[in-house]
């Protein structure tokens, strides 16, 4: 642990979906007793983590493009989960100048995982300097399928990067671990972060979606091991009680306007 971390949340909008990309649970689906079930349009809420910290600053995610119409032609998720719940203000380039931060500001970043809601931006980092980080069997897997396309993953968002790579449980700095808990993507990452003042803090990133995840021990519609993921929720859970850390899920609109975001307002 030390002094010297603060931690940004930066909310980033939100993309619409149905609630059964998030929360497969029968909960939400049709039944012999209820046929006709209505569905569920949500907000799939989007945020980054800014650290900073002595030696530079630390950007774990990068949301999706503000260019997501174009960057996602062909993928079919325009339909499916469009990234329209957003102003200009939310979207990430903006959110790191209202803090005071350029985008060649940002020394490492860190992809919890390379589908397009994660590292939709990484290309506005690809400055010669910056390091990328990521988990070595995620970059295996989102570069071996065929085409440009598949599941979350496009790769015109991280192909041409240069990255370095992690496996297994990993300490960035003193103070921050990448916990690698795949299940939802091939090397899926969540972030922990130990804080003087305001405890440990996990970000989960798409290891857990949203609060009723947990309470609902089920996945979404976007899954690569089922049982991998499950493994993983239980290994959080175990962290969490271990550490008594505050959990900060993907995706949870309700969850973020609780917490501390905008100008001034961090974990430390």
């Amino acid at each position: 642990m030390t002094d010297d971390l603060k931690v940004h949340i930066l909310e980033c909008g939100a993309m619409g979906t149905d609630i059964e990309q998030l929360l497969g649970s029968p909960k939400y689906r049709a039944s012999a007793h209820n046929h006709h079930r209505e569905r569920v349009w949500t907000s799939c809420q989007l945020h980054a983590v800014l650290i900073e910290h002595p030696g530079g600053l630390i950007l774990w995610d990068t949301a999706s493009s503000r260019d997501w119409e174009t960057e996602w032609e062909g993928t079919g998720l325009k339909d499916v989960i469009p990234y329209d719940q957003v102003t200009e203000e939310q979207y990430l380039d903006s959110r790191l100048h209202q803090l005071g931060f350029e985008l060649g500001d940002i020394d490492t970043v860190v992809l919890s995982h390379l589908h397009m809601d994660h590292a939709g931006n990484a290309k506005l980092f690809d400055n010669g300097s910056t390091r990328f980080v990521v988990n070595q069997a995620e970059l295996d897997g989102a570069l071996a399928f065929d085409g440009f396309f598949q599941g979350g993953h496009i790769k015109n968002d991280y192909q041409h990067l240069r990255f370095d790579t992690v496996s297994g449980d990993t300490e960035l700095i003193p103070g921050v671990e990448l916990l690698e808990v795949p299940g939802h993507s091939f090397g899926q990452m969540a972030l922990k972060v130990d804080l003087p003042k305001d405890g440990t803090m996990i970000f989960t990133s798409d290891a857990v979606y949203l609060e009723e995840t947990v309470e609902q021990r089920h996945w979404g519609s976007v899954v690569w091991d089922n049982r991998a993921w499950l493994a993983s929720l239980d290994k959080i859970l175990k962290i969490r009680d271990d550490t008594d850390a505050t959990l900060v899920f993907g995706h949870d609109s309700a969850q973020i306007a609780k917490l501390r975001t905008g100008v001034g307002n961090y974990y430390s």
